[in-house]
């Protein structure tokens, strides 16, 4: 075979090559895109964990400030439309401060409310809401332990860095102010977050 013939068949093997790979192009590329684009329908859960500050206000106007990790969070609603959703959601932060007599103490704010979640983006969401607190001291030998209840607001931001069609894997700072007869508290946590949809 000479070299011309193979040039002739290289040649008009080349359209074919070609449109077949942009087939695959064109069939491929919607279903790789659609793989990551969230679809926000129907019952959602989210769960998550992470860091917290929580600075306490009391009315005698003495503060405490303290590093813990947040509670675990946990939502669980429905999304009305891709964009939002209304859910019941709980949250929270524990700190362990140490007393000047030494005792080792667990101090705990919660948050349980209903909130509303709005997604500006496919990656960024806000998300607010009222609800129940709950203040908790735990002492090391549960004689002075006790817990308060108040009410409370949930500001939340986060952005999702993973998204998947049912899953979104992200980071969320939470603010919750929390409202008490003798103290106001303002807990703060960086959480990693995962919700499915």
């Amino acid at each position: 075979m000479t070299t011309y013939q193979n040039r002739n068949r290289v040649a008009s093997a080349l359209p074919c090559t070609t449109a077949a790979l942009c087939l695959f192009v064109t069939l491929a590329a919607p279903a790789a895109a659609r793989a990551d684009t969230p679809v926000r329908d129907g019952m959602t859960i989210e769960l998550g964990l992470g860091g917290s500050f929580s600075h306490v206000a009391f009315d005698s106007d003495q503060t405490l400030n303290k590093f813990g990790n947040s509670m675990l969070t946990f939502s669980i609603g429905a999304f009305i439309n891709n964009d939002f959703a209304i859910m019941a959601h709980m949250a929270g932060a524990a700190s362990y401060p140490t007393m000047g007599n030494g005792d080792d103490v667990l101090l705990t704010n919660q948050f349980l409310g209903v909130v509303g979640q709005y997604w500006m983006t496919e990656r960024l969401y806000v998300s607010g809401g009222v609800g129940a607190a709950m203040w908790s001291v735990s002492f090391s030998d549960d004689v002075n332990s006790g817990t308060d209840f108040g009410f409370a607001l949930s500001a939340r931001a986060g952005y999702s860095f993973l998204n998947f069609e049912n899953h979104s894997l992200r980071l969320a700072v939470e603010v919750i102010p929390e409202f008490f007869d003798s103290r106001t508290v303002v807990a703060t946590a960086l959480n990693l977050e995962w919700q499915y949809f």
